[in-house]
């Protein structure tokens, strides 16, 4: 893969595959009740994860998958980008304050630093891809984790969570 980054086309999305990146699927939270969202996230044989939505946070449903690392680890980074198949899951239709697919990243826990991206209009059903820009969180070298957020009811099966440049 190239080092350099990849270029925006004329609708202002890149190309995932001209991405460079770096798996950090194992540093997903696993769990029958992951940060007490009521998701369920369970490693299956295969490598992949199967996510099952909680209703705790949002009487709606809603699949969390957080991702922790340490402090500076996403400095140089412009994407996160997710594979998964959301077949079986029944996405709910969302607005600006509380989107359909969207990345948290957050600071040290009191920090107080948190961005809220909507990851909607960068995430491809039918191919399974998200690719969500990092470009308007300016605290990158603070953020210590992501959470993926998607609102709806069912089953996701999530096959890679990257981070890319």
């Amino acid at each position: 893969k190239s080092e350099e980054p990849a270029d925006e086309n004329e609708t202002g999305k890149t190309d995932a595959t001209e991405l460079q990146k770096t798996s950090v699927i194992s540093q997903l939270q696993k769990g029958d009740d992951v940060w007490g969202s009521g998701t369920a996230i369970t490693e299956n044989e295969d490598g992949t994860f199967t996510v099952t939505d909680g209703k705790v946070w949002d009487n709606s449903g809603m699949a969390t998958m957080p991702v922790c690392f340490g402090a500076g680890d996403l400095v140089g980074f412009t994407h996160v980008v997710v594979e998964l198949d959301v077949s079986g899951f029944t996405l709910r239709d969302g607005d600006d304050e509380y989107p359909s697919f969207e990345l948290k990243v957050e600071g040290a826990e009191g920090s107080g630093l948190a961005k809220v991206i909507n990851g909607t209009p960068n995430f491809d059903s039918e191919k399974g891809i998200a690719e969500i820009p990092l470009s308007s969180v300016d605290f990158l070298d603070k953020a210590e984790k992501f959470t993926l957020n998607v609102r709806g009811t069912g089953t996701i099966v999530l096959k890679n969570i990257y981070t890319a440049k």
